[in-house]
């Protein structure tokens, strides 16, 4: 979750930079700086931040075409509808019964002893992938259990499908919702990691882009400041209305909202909660039907981790409700005990806690409650109230990782060369810049076929000036390869030479060229195609820019104070942050 990285301080105290290190700065106090998103603050001394700076973070797919399974051929059925989201497929029951399935996705032909493994994290735990062959026969029926694999032989030589199915035979309401997420099928008995179907090739590519992602680019960052505990409980919560979603499944209980008479399947009938009082962190309520409790709205930040502690009566526990951007709900996880701690999953938008009943209906109470960033419970603190900074991103904030030479390290410990934004400095640096190409540019070949057959390799004397010393880029429809030069290897990389002749290589499969009878053609082809896809690259700068922040954007930071002891800083967009304060 987060990183205490040391500063250079001078004086009196330690001097140094070793990372994971706390440096001490005699008589005024210690001064720390936290990497992370979120950044927690811990022994907080004052009110003032030292530093707070933002930095870019890009992220990219890629893929080794080891996936079978092509989602995107998942079609409704007479009993079922699907919708894909990301990682996520999202299956939704139409009418009542068992075996509420999708249409079938063929995942080729095998050999008799050949094996595939199937892994995937499921809502409900028991959805099940039917495998079947062409004469309809179900070969295996693999129950998805969370974390878990299964290995299958392959009986005969033939070609093979998959179904999907809710929660095995059992039978489910009209509405139920059912998730597979990060399904992968892939050859072998070891389950890869999860990546999108891409036809058995790698990715990014001309026939399966990937895209760029920036932090920021919707043009703006929200850097929020809260203390220890993020879950806000009091009269002033919003309720929230069902009307708005009449006829489906679909709620949207965002921050700041409060939930009367949902429970934990997503069900909402508020005439089951009576008697409910909230306010100063305390919940009470009478539910009349097991499992309708009261429900509050958090932002939390997908593939983070969190806790959530709490005391109660009559043994009321947790219940986390996900939902996706739309509303539509991805599932629930229900916990027995407080001082859980939970991930939330990576395509969820909205998150609902709620605090529910322990299957018998009757009077519960909860106080305590506290919600926080990590994996460690400590002693409960009140709700401190919200602060908002917002800072403006017009072109975002992006930021290429590096193995090593970048400004910017991460909770994970990954490098990356980023734009930044410091407005205790007052400026904005730019450190990458972005290029689109149209197929004008002047480039060159070394041959067609010229080092591996079906790979033409060419090149490009790429004017605008980049870093000599990071060579790292990312492509919209290319991977980054060491190995490209040439046409040695599907892929584009920078070749940096002694004469400052440097150059942009890009080599492509030959299947991706209209003509490749000769080598002028495929030049042709080659800047056809790029004329078509609309690719773009991020390459780092050779030297960095720095403009003047705007004063509104200065006077938002300044206006932001710490919390003693405990201080949370969160910003919406996924941007790598740093935060200085001062220790107790």
């Amino acid at each position: 979750m987060r990183k205490i990285e040391p500063e250079f301080i001078t004086g009196m105290g330690y001097i140094g930079a070793s990372p994971g290190v706390l440096y001490h700065m005699g008589g005024a106090g210690e001064q720390t700086v936290v990497t992370g998103n979120p950044a927690l603050l811990e022994g907080v001394k004052g009110s003032r931040f030292t530093s707070l700076t933002l930095y870019g973070i890009s992220s990219q797919g890629s893929t080794t075409g080891a996936q079978l399974f092509d989602a995107s051929l998942l079609k409704n059925t007479s009993s079922v509808s699907v919708e894909c989201n990301g990682s996520d497929i999202i299956i939704t029951a139409l009418e009542d019964g068992p075996y509420r399935q999708t249409s079938s996705v063929p995942i080729g032909f095998f050999k008799e002893g050949d094996q595939i493994c199937i892994a995937a994290e499921a809502f409900p735990k028991d959805n099940v992938v039917i495998i079947r062959d062409s004469s309809n026969a179900t070969i295996a029926n693999v129950i998805i259990s969370n974390g878990l694999k299964e290995v299958v032989t392959i009986p005969a030589n033939g070609t093979y499908r998959i179904i999907l199915c809710i929660n095995k035979g059992v039978s489910v309401k009209a509405g139920t919702v059912g998730v597979f997420s990060k399904l992968i099928v892939n050859k072998g008995n070891v389950s890869k990691d999860y990546e999108p179907y891409t036809g058995g090739k790698p990715s990014p590519s001309p026939e399966y882009p990937q895209e760029i992602e920036n932090a920021g680019q919707d043009g703006e960052i929200r850097v929020e400041v809260l203390g220890k505990n993020l879950l806000r409980i009091d009269d002033s919560l919003k309720n929230y209305e069902s009307n708005d979603y009449a006829g489906t499944s679909k709620r949207i209980i965002s921050a700041g909202m409060v939930a009367v008479g949902l429970d934990n399947v997503n069900r909402f009938y508020p005439g089951n909660v009576s008697n409910c009082a909230i306010g100063n962190g305390n919940i009470t309520y009478n539910t009349r039907s097991a499992g309708f409790a009261v429900g509050i709205g958090a932002k939390l930040i997908p593939e983070q981790t969190y806790i959530c502690s709490y005391e109660s009566t009559n043994n009321g526990r947790l219940c986390l409700l996900y939902y996706y951007a739309d509303g539509t709900f991805y599932g629930s996880r229900d916990f027995m005990k407080s001082k859980t701690k939970f991930t939330i999953p990576k395509n969820v938008v909205y998150t609902v806690l709620l605090f529910r009943d322990a299957d018998v209906a009757g009077d519960y109470k909860f106080w305590d409650i506290q919600l926080s960033s990590g994996d460690v419970t400590t002693a409960y603190e009140f709700y401190k109230p919200l602060q908002t900074a917002i800072l403006k991103t017009p072109n975002g904030l992006p930021g290429i990782p590096v193995s090593s030479g970048g400004n910017y390290t991460d909770e994970k410990g990954q490098q990356w060369v980023a734009d930044e934004i410091d407005p205790a400095k007052g400026e904005r640096v730019q450190r990458i810049e972005e290029y689109r190409f149209t197929g004008t540019e002047e480039w060159l070949s070394w041959g067609v076929n010229n080092q591996v057959e079906g790979i033409t390799g060419f090149y490009w004397y790429f004017k605008n000036t980049f870093s000599t010393a990071q060579k790292r880029i990312l492509n919209t429809h290319a991977v980054f390869s060491e190995n490209a030069w040439g046409g040695r290897e599907e892929g584009t990389e920078l070749i940096i030479e002694e004469t400052n002749d440097d150059y942009l290589v890009w080599s492509v499969r030959n299947e991706y060229l209209e003509d490749t009878s000769d080598n002028n053609v495929a030049i042709k082809s080659f800047k056809k195609m790029l004329g078509e896809i609309n690719a773009k690259m991020l390459y780092c700068l050779a030297e960095s820019i720095r403009t003047p922040l705007p004063p509104e954007t200065i006077a938002a930071y300044k206006a932001l104070k710490t919390y003693s002891p405990t201080t949370t800083v969160i910003n919406d967009a996924g941007a790598g942050m740093s935060v200085g304060y001062r220790r107790k």
